[in-house]
């Protein structure tokens, strides 16, 4: 997940997982599929979700308060400041939250804290952030770990007429420490890793055209003390061309990147191609990438780093008028080679320490997706499912379900003379069977889950209390509960309340 307008998390995959900003703090997300390839280079993934900020256009103050309690004793509050407006912006912004025991889950704690900002005047913008963060879980069997971390960046972009250039300074800093009573020996253990980075961009726009060109240099360090130990360095360049231009009732994108990772070793290619079209109520995009990530630290014992390469093309359409009719489809499939693959366990160091495992076969998915939403003024209904198809592989069970989707019906009224807004909402989700990483590949049925929820609107306080798992079944989860051998067991009926209250003065 990027946050461009506010803290990034500039260190070695996979960060603090846990430790992430509140969704309430930002205006919108935003999601892309098998997008960006050539442009991202190693950076590149499969799915990304972008959060996104407006800024305001004249200096005002403007906070976001958030509030989440739950079951479980889950407590979680959190609080964004900023001032200015689009020249001038200053944020600071803090977090934190804890929760009890929850099925296997024992208790656990995250944290945040850090300020940025960005000056704009005339044609020249600064941008800077620093970021502070840490976690702490446990589960039931005995399993540790704490984690913390600071990053930042600093960015400057300059505008003069049709072209646009910019770079990013960034350095991150991270530490995991962790305690997995299930190993014979070295049942303590402590991971440091830290990345530096520098990255320039330049774009020309003419004509409806943009010609666009990046060049990007990180080099990173991982050492682990024990469990297993290691010590590794890497640098990676990367160049990449992008070009663009209005075609027909759309835009065509072509790119080109081309890179070099000194643990890996020669050069390597990423091409892009895609098109996107929109006409009257009709849109959609087709694209063709490829997807490159180097797998240079935490590699399982006696293995070298080697290169994941995913090839992945595919299509979506949608239709319809937003906010009263929409219908969207697509289909994406793709080929790995020496595809990196990871223990599902809940705390990261636990599969960090097993280390990425190589699949020595190719791994061919496709995913087949539908969603369809139809809304009036007080009744809504939405529906969404896919379809997943891959490759059974002998190096890991089918963890993920082949299919699934979830579907909501909700009425919408206001009381008192209109200032309270309600909405109210039925849920349900559904899973097909699926296998836990247990010996011999024991499978798990499918499921159904029914959930229902409140919204409640007052000024700009919005508060929501939600139920799932309303049937109250317990069940069992995909990984491995060390404390019994057995598949984690869940948890039944759960209710949380949260608030989110912007204020503007």
């Amino acid at each position: 997940m990027d946050d461009p307008a506010g803290l990034q998390i500039e260190t070695p995959a996979p960060g603090i997982l846990s430790a992430r900003a509140p969704l309430a703090w930002s205006d919108s997300l935003a999601f892309r599929l098998a997008d960006g390839g050539a442009w991202n280079g190693y950076d590149a993934t499969l799915a990304r979700a972008s959060t996104e900020r407006v800024f305001v256009a004249r200096p005002r103050t403007r906070s976001t308060f958030s509030l989440l309690n739950g079951a479980y004793n889950l407590d979680e509050t959190g609080l964004r400041i900023e001032r200015g407006d689009s020249s001038r912006t200053l944020a600071v912004e803090t977090a934190s939250g804890t929760h009890g025991e929850r099925g296997a889950l024992g208790v656990g704690g995250k944290h945040l804290w850090g300020a940025s900002g960005r000056w704009r005047r005339g044609a020249h913008a600064l941008d800077m952030a620093f970021t502070q963060r840490g976690a702490a879980d446990r589960l039931r069997g005995g399993e540790e770990e704490t984690a913390a971390g600071e990053s930042g960046h600093l960015g400057y972009r300059v505008v003069a007429g049709s072209l646009r250039a910019g770079m990013m300074l960034a350095r991150g800093h991270e530490v995991h420490r962790s305690f997995l009573p299930d190993r014979d020996t070295q049942l303590w253990s402590r991971r440091d890793a830290q990345t530096n980075r520098v990255a320039a961009d330049a774009e020309l726009r003419r004509d409806g055209q943009v010609l666009a060109a990046r060049v990007d240099w990180s080099g990173g360090r991982v050492r682990r003390d024990f469990g297993p130990a290691f010590d590794r360095r890497a640098s990676a360049t990367w160049a990449a061309l992008r070009w663009s231009r209005p075609t027909g009732e759309g835009t065509l994108d072509i790119g080109l990147g081309a890179g070099h990772h000194d643990a890996l070793g020669g050069v390597d290619l990423a091409p892009s191609a895609g098109y996107r079209f929109a006409a009257r109520s009709i849109g959609g995009r087709f694209t063709i990438t490829r997807l490159l990530t180097p797998v240079w630290s935490d590699l399982v014992p006696g293995d070298s780093p080697y290169l994941q390469r995913t090839w992945v093309t595919g299509s979506e359409v949608f239709a319809g008028n937003a906010g009263s009719r929409e219908a969207r489809a697509g289909f994406w499939m793709g080929r790995s080679a020496d595809r990196a693959i990871v223990t599902r366990a809940p705390i990261e160091e636990e599969w960090l320490r097993d280390g990425f495992r190589r699949d020595p076969v190719p791994y061919d998915f496709g995913l087949l997706f539908a969603s369809a939403s139809w809304s009036r003024s007080h009744a809504g209904l939405r529906a969404e499912g896919f379809a997943l198809a891959r490759d059974r592989s002998a190096s890991q069970p089918w963890i993920d379900p082949g299919s699934g989707g979830r579907a909501a019906a909700e009425w919408r009224f206001r009381a008192f003379q209109g200032d309270l807004g309600v909405i109210l909402r039925a849920e349900a989700e559904a899973i097909g069977p699926r296998e836990t990483e247990a010996p011999g590949n024991h499978r798990l049925p499918g499921e159904v889950s029914f959930g229902a929820s409140a919204v409640l609107t007052l000024g700009d306080a919005i508060v929501t209390l939600r139920g799932r798992n309303l049937e109250n079944n317990i069940r069992e989860e995909t990984w491995i509960d060390h404390a019994t051998g057995l598949p984690a067991r869940g948890v039944g009926r759960e209710l949380r309340l949260a608030l989110v209250w912007p204020l503007f003065n």
